[in-house]
């Protein structure tokens, strides 16, 4: 059986406890945690949740200063990162989506 630490519990969303589903998960998890040679995904990089641009504001080449870095589908491969695309964060370049802030920048975030 898995002990979960007081301090751990102390730092679950709500303080409640959530139990796995599958125990191979865990061991994974688990194993990952405990290298040290990996980084986490947040010394990596900001995350943000996805967006629906107006199609010619997401350009291939960087076209000014107020750009920034993106990615879309094309880009994520199994087990690496394949270029980028630019952007410039405009309402008016947007075309949907939420544009509230608190939801754009909450925690955690999980990328599958």
């Amino acid at each position: 059986m898995a002990e979960v630490l007081q301090s751990e519990y102390a730092n679950m969303p709500e303080h409640r406890f959530a139990y796995p589903q599958d125990l191979a998960n865990v061991e994974i998890f688990s194993a990952v945690d405990a290298n040290k040679n990996l980084k986490r995904l947040d010394e990596l990089l900001n995350s943000s949740v996805g967006f629906i641009a107006i199609s010619k504001s997401v350009t291939r080449e960087r076209m000014n200063q107020s750009q920034m870095k993106v990615l879309k589908g094309e880009n994520v491969l199994s087990y690496r990162l394949d270029g980028n695309f630019w952007f410039d964060w405009r309402k008016s370049n947007l075309a949907g989506g939420t544009q509230d802030v608190l939801k754009l920048r909450a925690a955690p975030k999980i990328l599958t």
